[in-house]
């Protein structure tokens, strides 16, 4: 993400803040909890084929070169 031009934060709820978006990194059965408080947030979650809502497959995150 850094390579992309993306700014990386340590967040206090979550994995990762970038640009603005919390991002919590788990497995399939991974839910909002943790980053309930967060304005904006997104489920990067491991061994899913298909996201929903604000889940989104984790190989995803290899494609992001644009800003979100």
């Amino acid at each position: 993400m850094l390579n992309a031009g993306h700014e990386v934060y340590e967040p206090e709820n979550g994995d990762f803040l970038v640009n603005g978006i919390t991002i919590e990194v788990g497995g399939k059965n991974k839910s909002s909890k943790q980053v309930m408080e967060a304005k904006d947030f997104m489920i990067a979650a491991d061994e899913i084929e298909t996201g929903w809502g604000t889940k989104v497959q984790l190989w995803l995150f290899g494609f992001f070169v644009l800003k979100f």
